[in-house]
């Protein structure tokens, strides 16, 4: 894992950091996925599973994470970190549909609104 002239500890800053902002965007795409097959639109699931793939490539690019031998724990941790986001957007999905008994799009509107149904004593 070479960037040239940048020092060890900003390629390991940057490579953990591509590594948690690949994992939190995944989270929200991961949401957008459940809420897209639920509603079974299959051009918004198409859109949720395959548009943070770029930025994935292009954090890991960034953090000089190639295709060889020697990077490859790095890059199933780009990989692993893209998955188990998806992952868990889906189940926090899950878990609000259960609470809310509808969901939006947007993971953020319905914590909003899980949040503020728990302040005014309507949460279960």
């Amino acid at each position: 894992m070479s960037l040239g002239k940048v020092p060890e500890t900003m390629q390991w800053a940057m490579l953990l950091g591509g590594i948690i902002v690949t994992f939190t965007t995944n989270i929200v795409a991961g949401y957008w996925r459940a809420h897209a097959k639920t509603r079974r639109n299959r051009l918004e699931w198409f859109l949720a599973v395959h548009l943070p793939i770029p930025l994935v490539a292009l954090l890991r690019r960034m953090a000089g994470v190639g295709f060889t031998p020697q990077s490859l724990p790095f890059l199933l941790s780009f990989i692993a970190a893209y998955f188990l986001g998806q992952r868990i957007g889906g189940v926090l999905h899950s878990r609000f549909l259960e609470s809310l008994g509808e969901t939006r799009r947007f993971i953020i509107l319905d914590w909003l609104r899980l949040r503020s149904t728990q302040l005014m004593g309507y949460g279960r």
